[in-house]
């Protein structure tokens, strides 16, 4: 899942993933990261999300990778 075009989190998704030369497959479209999380966990696939909100209440079927430090990855300008 990704969030919407007009999310600037979607903008610096796609800058990172450009500059890996990679491209996402996305299923869905979303606005916010609880309907990107209830995608996933339903089995549609995966998403990139702040995992802050959802620490307080994950639940045991989540799981939180964290991101990779910046020095692996491609600068967001």
């Amino acid at each position: 899942m990704a969030f919407s075009p007009r999310h600037a989190r979607r903008a610096e998704l796609e800058k990172v993933l450009q500059a890996c030369q990679s491209e996402p497959r996305v299923v869905a479209e979303v606005s916010t990261s609880f309907a990107a999380v209830d995608l996933a966990r339903e089995g549609l696939g995966l998403s990139i999300v702040n995992p802050f909100p959802w620490c307080s209440i994950a639940r045991r079927t989540w799981s939180f990778a964290p991101s990779p430090p910046k020095s692996a990855t491609a600068p967001i300008m």
